[in-house]
């Protein structure tokens, strides 16, 4: 759903500030939407894996409440879902990122964007591609044959899941971006 943040506009990836978003309005009624949603697709109690970015992790508890998943069943993700780290570009402007997050992917999907000096992370598409990987290798070993719903903080993490699930090439992932509160099946 739709954060404080994205109503800024602002890029904002540095896991420190990950408990300071929270919905807005229009972001918890996108997070209603998507349950009704996935309620359509026949979601019945799937295991919920959520990232503990204070916006994807309401999201999830508002999903979770309306599919009457239990507290068991929600497993908070505490770094393989993170924002994907954007480096010098923390702090601008989201679509001036986009922008130039493209042609550096476009250029070298290992090329990362530019470092800060404070410690910001800054990752490339094929470091975000590993971590990712890993998380999901880590959710086929917990939960073999059930529904998974996965909850992000950002549309990066999942657009580069979705570009390695459909054998596209990482640097074009863009082409795979959701909108927040948006709903995207996997087999």
């Amino acid at each position: 759903g739709e954060s404080l943040n994205d109503v800024e506009g602002l890029v904002a990836t540095n896991p420190v500030d990950k408990l300071s978003f929270k919905l807005t309005p229009a972001g918890r009624h996108a997070a209603e939407k998507a349950s009704d949603k996935l309620v359509s697709y026949g979601a019945d109690n799937p295991i919920m894996w959520y990232s503990t970015w204070n916006d994807a992790s309401e999201t999830a508890h508002i999903i979770g409440d309306r599919l009457h998943t239990g507290h068991d069943r929600r497993l908070p993700e505490y770094s393989y879902l993170d924002a994907r780290g954007m480096g010098l570009f923390e702090g601008t402007s989201q679509t001036f990122a986009a922008d130039e997050i493209a042609k550096i992917d476009a250029r070298d999907p290992s090329e990362p964007p530019p470092a800060t000096v404070d410690g910001t992370p800054n990752e490339s598409v094929l470091n975000v591609a590993k971590r990712v990987q890993q998380m999901v290798s880590i959710i086929e070993t917990h939960s073999t044959g059930e529904d998974v719903l996965i909850v992000a903080p950002d549309s990066q993490v999942l657009s580069i899941w979705q570009a390695a699930i459909a054998g596209a090439p990482l640097a074009g992932h863009a082409a795979f971006a959701v909108e927040p509160g948006q709903v995207v099946m996997c087999e």
